[in-house]
């Protein structure tokens, strides 16, 4: 009598399901860093683009309207005035008195974190330095909001250094 050995066997069956299990699970986990890793570059996207568009709209103020003097209302806003008498307020919106950022708001500007993101911001600061010249005096301003993803290496803090000469 003749066997017919034309089949597989349990260990076979099992040893094939463990060898597509493996592999399932491999390419889940590539799947999952990558979807991770490209958050975390959309993140940093958004932060240097809101980071800029401040930047950009303070400097362009700084330089259009002539910037007079920086001045502190508290820890979380600064007043910017202007040739012209106009101000306008930098604030940093927290949420509760937490250091998670909600937003930032210059003049009538809103410029909103995203709520996905875990950012923290530390406390602004604003120094001046004076230089006497025999014709005025030269103020240099410093603003500094530093600002950290915990999740991205690197520097975000919003940086702005200017100087406002004023004759006698």
């Amino acid at each position: 009598m003749k066997l017919n050995n034309k089949g597989f066997t349990v260990i076979e069956i099992i040893m094939s399901f463990s060898f597509i299990l493996v592999i399932s699970i491999s390419l889940f986990e590539i799947a999952s860093n990558y979807t991770f890793k490209q958050q975390l570059e959309s993140s940093r996207r958004d932060l240097i683009t809101l980071k800029n568009s401040v930047v950009n709209d303070i400097q362009k103020d700084i330089i259009e309207k002539q910037l007079v003097s920086i001045s502190d209302v508290n820890n979380n806003s600064v007043v910017f005035t202007f040739l012209d008498r106009t101000t306008k307020v930098l604030t940093v919106e927290t949420i509760g008195d937490s250091v998670h950022p909600k937003a930032l708001i210059y003049g009538n500007v809103i410029y909103e974190f995203k709520e996905s993101d875990i950012i923290s911001i530390g406390t602004m600061t604003k120094t001046r330095a004076v230089q006497n010249f025999g014709i005025g005096k030269n103020y240099i301003y410093k603003l500094v909001i530093p600002i950290a993803h915990n999740d991205l290496q690197g520097n975000y803090s919003i940086r702005i250094i200017t100087n406002v000469f004023n004759r006698r």
